[in-house]
């Protein structure tokens, strides 16, 4: 099947506040284009050490986006500063039923045909991409993790909050694959996530995943008053719960 792309960029001067959008498919309209612009993230928002963020959210009712945001290039403009840039995959709700409204599944799909990879210098209209039009394997094939436990609590947790910060984990996705797998089908495109953004309360996400507990970051939830739940070991032995990857799941 073919899906749209999209690719929106930090701005190239510090007096320029508001992301710009610099390649796309041609039928990305201003609405959409505007929404994507607003959800990228803006210069210094790439959390803590992280080098790249997998991301997902409903721009508008039957659109979804899968973004993966990086760093660019080095800017002479922002002093030596590195803009961000977030390519966009786009589908509609038809496109995902194929993978089981499985958002994971799809970004492995995407990231082992190599369609989140940063291409720079790309032309101003991108091609529609090509992907397969449903998973190779079905949903009862997967293994379930330890987190799979946890399921009824963070639901209960994003019901009453709204966004709830997942700590410890190293494998985001994979945890992912096997909550949503856990969930019903009509329910699984419900949540969007971050695995790699600060919190900031202009783009707010259902999940949002650091893999370490950092001072500075806990003091930042601390003063936002954010549900936090820890996953990354299992209080009664100790051991790590994240024990594979997403190829795993």
């Amino acid at each position: 099947m073919l899906v749209r792309q999209a690719i929106v960029s930090t701005p190239n001067s510090r007096a320029l506040k508001q992301n710009e959008l610099v390649s796309c498919t041609e039928n990305i309209d201003e609405e959409l284009a505007q929404s994507l612009c607003q959800w990228s993230p803006q210069r210094n928002q790439l959390a803590y050490g992280q080098s790249q963020s997998i991301n997902f959210y409903q721009p508008r009712r039957d659109t979804f986006a899968i973004s993966r945001s990086v760093f660019g290039e080095l800017d002479s403009n922002l002093d030596g500063g590195r803009r961000i840039i977030t390519h966009f995959v786009l589908f509609d709700r038809d496109q995902l039923s194929g993978y089981h409204n499985n958002i994971a599944l799809v970004v492995h799909v995407l990231r082992s045909h190599g369609l989140m990879l940063f291409q720079p210098n790309s032309p101003v209209q991108l091609p529609m991409l090509e992907i397969p039009e449903r998973a190779l394997v079905e949903m009862a094939e997967f293994s379930r993790s330890d987190f799979s436990r946890a399921t009824d609590k963070i639901v209960h947790a994003i019901e009453i909050h709204d966004e709830v910060v997942i700590l410890g984990l190293k494998e985001p996705l994979a945890f992912l694959c096997s909550f949503l797998a856990d969930l019903p089908i009509s329910n699984r495109l419900d949540f969007s996530f971050a695995t790699g953004l600060k919190v900031t309360d202009e783009r707010r996400y259902s999940f949002q995943f650091f893999p370490d507990e950092e001072p500075e970051l806990l003091h930042d939830l601390a003063n936002r008053q954010l549900r936090t739940i820890s996953l990354g070991s299992n209080p009664r032995s100790g051991r790590s719960l994240v024990t594979g990857s997403l190829n795993d799941c």
